[in-house]
Formats: C-alpha cells, sequence, structure tokens
C-alpha cells in the first residue's frame, strides 16, 4: 500500500513552497518570518487602539455629556455634599449616588472630598478648644480622649475642678502643642470656670 503524500504547504507570508524544508515549517526564509511578525504586531496595535476608544465611548456614555474631569472637579468644589455636587452637574442626586458606587475613580473622589471637610472641621474644633470654648472643650474630651476616661458622666467636670489654675494652664498649652499650636501669653488661665458648667452641656 502506496504512502500517504502529504499536500503541497505554502509559505505563510508569500505562499511559496515549502517542500523540502521541516514539516513544522510555516515560512520559507527569515525575511518572510520577520514579516509575519511585523503584520501581527500592527494588528496588535490597531486593536489596542480599537479597544482604548471603545472604553472612551463607554466612559462618554457614563457621564452623558460631561467629562471625568468635570464630574472630579465638582466633587472637590461641592466638598462631598451630595445636593451641593448633583446641582452643580445638573444631575439628580439618585445618579450621583450610582457613579460614585460603579466608578471607582468617582468613589475616591468622593471619599477624599468628605476627609477634607472632616479636617476642615476638625481644624475649626481645635480653634475653638484653644479659645477657651468650654462645650468645644467637653466635646473633644468626650470624643478623642476616652482612652483617658474621659465622656463619662462628670468625669471632664471632676477631673479639671480639682485642678489649681496653674495646672489647667500647664495641662491645655500641652493640649496646644500637640495639635501645632502656641497658646497667647498668659494661656489659658482664668479662662475656663468650671463651676459654671452643668451637667446637660
Amino acid at each position: 500500500m502506496a504512502a500517504a503524500t502529504s499536500p503541497n504547504r505554502q509559505c505563510a507570508t508569500c505562499g511559496e513552497s515549502l517542500d523540502g524544508l521541516n514539516a513544522r515549517a510555516r515560512y520559507c526564509s527569515a525575511d518572510c518570518r520577520a514579516e509575519a511578525k511585523r503584520k501581527r504586531d500592527r494588528r496588535a496595535k490597531a486593536d489596542k487602539r480599537a479597544g482604548v476608544a471603545k472604553t472612551d465611548r463607554a466612559r462618554a456614555r457614563t457621564f452623558g455629556s460631561l467629562s471625568e474631569d468635570q464630574v472630579l472637579d465638582a466633587i472637590a468644589q461641592g466638598l462631598g455634599i451630595k445636593t451641593s455636587i448633583a446641582k452643580r452637574l445638573g444631575i439628580s442626586r439618585a445618579l450621583l449616588d450610582r457613579w460614585i458606587k460603579e466608578n471607582p475613580t468617582v468613589a475616591a473622589a468622593f471619599d477624599e472630598a468628605v476627609e477634607i471637610l472632616l479636617d476642615t472641621a476638625e481644624h475649626k474644633l481645635i480653634e475653638q478648644v484653644l479659645g477657651g470654648d468650654m462645650r468645644a472643650i467637653k466635646y473633644l474630651l468626650d470624643t478623642k480622649g476616652k482612652t483617658r476616661g474621659y465622656g463619662q458622666p462628670n468625669r471632664l467636670l471632676v477631673g479639671v475642678s480639682q485642678l489649681t489654675p496653674e495646672e489647667r494652664a500647664s495641662r491645655f498649652a500641652r493640649v496646644a502643642r500637640a495639635f501645632g499650636h502656641e497658646l497667647p501669653p498668659g494661656g489659658l488661665e482664668g479662662v475656663i470656670d468650671v463651676s459654671a458648667v452643668e451637667d446637660g452641656d
């Protein structure tokens, strides 16, 4: 029985016969192999460009007529307040919520804006504490001073009322320095009168 003959094989680039070459050969020469590689590279670049364009179109549909930069700017200017951000963008709050939920970039920008707002509020609170505002001092100790035992009924009043004016001034001067502030000459001595504070304040 005669052996089956293999069909004529041709170079994948130029079409020349591959008779006499290795059975696994796909190209008749190194030049044809290099040309095939160049074609593959060109196709890969074209596919990549098409993919980027597709992503851009999808992003444009996500934000409608707005660009991503416009959305991020509105979030920063709105200080993390959703109603204000939505008004700046001319969209509903529900749509803004969806963008925050579905888009990681928008979510990160919103979280950053909220952190900046909280930092600003905290700075204002510290200014009031350093100015001797007893309500601000009590609030700060009730929240951030819990590890020192504050935040419990009457702990603030009893603890401070047992200090001499000099000890009070020294203690609050240390707190001020811890937050990067220096008290004016005379410090807080005489500013805080715990006897005038009632439990309900």
